[in-house]
């Protein structure tokens, strides 16, 4: 399918986190240090920068900083698994090395110490909207399909199969448009992030309330219409939603570098393979990486 983007937005560490669990683990650098996951995103990126052909690139990253989400909730991600710095299960241990490979092809980077990936995908997506430019979001994470709209779609491979969510899959995958899709979690929580759900509300009841009532104040003003049962369980949880309400919504307002998206990019043509012998990481290889399966699934 030939689809075509202004501009591209990444989600880093999701992109990341999937190589280094899709991709062999027979990259090794000459200190003996895996690469594999660094590698595979590279060449995931190269392969959608192809695909896309955009004017710009951005690959955000998220902060290793407590973010007001974590402030609002205490265990928010908390269920995310604990690694040692120098663990090598831990796959953030090569983000250096996808960074570093990111700065060899000019391709834009922003962390910024307490915001989300998210809220910066968000925040120039919405610059982009401003701007009437397509968009198209690499990331596996739902929470961005609160983003999706006629001008910005979010990519998603599963194998060989190709996902692009328009407003018209969000809303056929998961029974509510991309407008309701905050409402929706707030309804039914995020277990991937550790927030709770209303208890007894899952996403068929939540699609369905919400196909019934448009919002989350409209249900809540005409309780007296629901099931009694789902009637108590809301107005029992509502300062929940409340609260999950104001984690869930992306923050599309954070002060982002907007020249980065009005002037055409310039990447340096260089491959996977180039970027990385550069990087001093192919002397001990048993393979060439040409020969790799690259794949995030």
């Amino acid at each position: 399918m030939t689809v075509q983007a202004d501009t591209l937005l990444i989600d880093g560490h999701n992109l990341l986190f999937r190589y280094f669990q899709g991709m062999p683990r027979s990259l090794i650098s000459p200190d003996g240090t895996l690469f594999h996951g660094a590698y595979g995103a590279i060449a995931g990126i190269l392969s959608h920068i192809k695909q896309f052909q955009p004017r710009n690139v951005i690959v955000c990253f998220d902060t290793p900083y407590r973010t007001q989400r974590s402030l609002l909730l205490e265990t928010y991600k908390a269920n995310r698994p604990q690694f040692a710095p120098d663990d090598p299960e831990n796959p953030f241990t090569q983000l250096p090395f996808l960074q570093k490979a990111l700065q060899l092809l000019n391709i834009y980077t922003i962390e910024m110490p307490g915001v989300e990936a998210d809220d910066l995908i968000g925040s120039y997506a919405q610059l982009a909207r401003n701007r009437n430019q397509r968009v198209m979001i690499i990331s596996t994470d739902r929470d961005l399909m609160q983003l999706v709209d006629p001008t910005t779609h979010i990519y998603v491979r599963r194998g060989k199969k190709e996902l692009f969510y328009t407003p018209e899959l969000v809303a056929e995958t998961f029974g509510v448009t991309p407008a309701q899709f905050i409402d929706f979690k707030a309804l039914v929580g995020d277990t991937s992030d550790n927030i709770r759900g209303v208890p007894g509300i899952g996403p068929k009841t939540a699609a369905s309330l919400l196909q019934t009532f448009g919002t989350l104040e409209t249900l809540y003003a005409n309780l007296a219409q629901v099931k009694p049962r789902i009637a108590t369980k809301l107005r029992e949880h509502e300062e929940l939603v409340i609260l999950n309400k104001q984690i869930v919504t992306i923050d599309c307002r954070v002060a982002v570098e907007s020249s980065w998206i009005e002037q055409p990019q310039t990447i340096v043509p260089l491959s996977a393979r180039d970027i990385f012998a550069q990087l001093g990481f192919f002397s001990r290889m048993g393979r060439d990486p040409g020969d790799l399966p690259v794949s995030a699934d």
